[in-house]
C-alpha cells in the first residue's frame, strides 16, 4: 500500500488523526510546502505507524498536531524533515522520535519544531535548526540549578539547538 499527500499553494488539510504508512510493509509520504500551507490534526499524528513513512515540511509550510510519533511499531520507520525559514511543526503535547520503531527528525535551514515534551535520542535528531520543548526524556545530561535556572540548551546534529524549558511544579500540586 503506497499513499502520498501534498499540501501546497496555500492549501489546508485538517483531520482528527493521521497515520502515514499505517500498515506493515506500507509506504507513505506527505509534503507540506509553501507559506500558508497547513496540515493539522486534533489528536494523534503518526509517521511510520506500521511501515515506512516520511513527512517533508518546507518553504514555510506549517504542521500543527496534538501528539506526534515517528516510528510507532517495532518494524516501522518514521522520518520528518522541517526545512527552510518559516517552516514549522507545532506539536502541542508529546513527541516520540522512535517509539518502538526507528525515528529520525531533521530540522535545518531555519526550520523549527515546538513540542510540549520530547522523547528522543540525540542521535535521532539532525540538522542545524531549532527544537523547543518544555521537557522530555533524552539521552543527555541536563542540569537545572541556580546557574541555568529553568532553561537549558543542547546542541544536536550539525549545529542545531535544542532549547528545553523545565516546567516547575507548585507546592499546591502535591
Amino acid at each position: 500500500v503506497d499513499c502520498f499527500l501534498t499540501v501546497n499553494a496555500v492549501g489546508t488539510v485538517s483531520a482528527e488523526t493521521a497515520l502515514i504508512a499505517r500498515f506493515d510493509d506500507s509506504t507513505g509520504a506527505a509534503t507540506v510546502s509553501g507559506a500558508g500551507s497547513l496540515l493539522s490534526t486534533d489528536s494523534f499524528f503518526v509517521v511510520g505507524a506500521g511501515g515506512t513513512g516520511t513527512l517533508e515540511i518546507d518553504a514555510g509550510g506549517q504542521v500543527t498536531t496534538f501528539s506526534g510519533t515517528l516510528g510507532l511499531s517495532r518494524d516501522s520507520t518514521g522520518s520528518v524533515t522541517v526545512s527552510g525559514a518559516g517552516s514549522e511543526w507545532d506539536n502541542r503535547f508529546e513527541l516520540f522520535v522512535g517509539r518502538d520503531g526507528t525515528g529520525m527528525l531533521t530540522v535545518d535551514n531555519g526550520g523549527r519544531v515546538e513540542t510540549g515534551s520530547l522523547f528522543a535520542s540525540l542521535s535521532d535528531l539532525h540538522g542545524d535548526g531549532t527544537i523547543v520543548t518544555e521537557g522530555g526524556v533524552l539521552d543527555a545530561d541536563l542540569v537545572f540549578d541556580a546557574t541555568t535556572g529553568a532553561r537549558n540548551t543542547l546542541s544536536f546534529g550539525s549545529g542545531g539547538t535544542l532549547r528545553m524549558f523545565a516546567v516547575q511544579a507548585s507546592n499546591d500540586a502535591f
